[in-house]
């Protein structure tokens, strides 16, 4: 299949990008799956009850605002640096 407009070595660019594009991803998510982030973002995300009690507001937005804030607090973002004193 051809399209016009698109030269023969651009398709076979463009073939080869969405053929290899899953196999990277399935790459990507097994490597995630070993790291040390998988570990810490479960343990953190895995019982947010205390997070939801905390930040809940009602409404749809209410609901959009606490799915970000959980999110980024999943993903450490929105924490605050530690003092590392002793």
């Amino acid at each position: 299949m051809v399209f016009v407009g698109i030269e023969p070595q651009a398709e076979q660019h463009r073939r080869l990008f969405i053929e290899v594009l899953p196999a990277v991803l399935l790459v990507i998510g097994g490597v995630y799956q070993l790291t040390s982030l998988k570990r810490s973002c479960h343990a953190r995300c895995s019982n947010p009850l205390f997070f939801l009690t905390q930040k809940w507001k009602p409404g749809s937005a209410g609901a959009l605002r606490l799915g970000v804030l959980h999110g980024l607090d999943c993903l450490k973002l929105s924490e605050k640096p530690r003092s590392t004193s002793i």
